[in-house]
């Protein structure tokens, strides 16, 4: 049996949170709207943003990967890109 397969694309979430101010938040997801579900889950009184824009990128900047010190291997930090399934 052949799953179809779904490709993700990366997300750039701007906006303001209350207490923390202007933030940036990037996400792997299948779609734009899986991304809107999320933020919209996560309240301003719970940490989620008052205002934000969401936009597709197509290169994520170099500060969110993690250097493997051994081998030199880059892969994304799981802490600054977020994974919606």
């Amino acid at each position: 049996m052949v799953k179809d397969l779904i490709t993700s694309s990366y997300f750039k979430v701007t906006g303001y949170k209350p207490v923390i101010g202007n933030q940036i938040e990037y996400f792997k997801a299948n779609s734009e709207s899986a991304v809107f579900a999320h933020i919209k889950s996560i309240g301003p009184e719970e940490g989620g943003f008052v205002t934000y824009s969401v936009e597709q990128v197509e290169v994520l900047p170099p500060e969110l990967n993690i250097t493997c010190p051994s081998c030199d291997h880059k892969f994304l930090s799981p802490d600054r890109v977020k994974e919606l399934n």
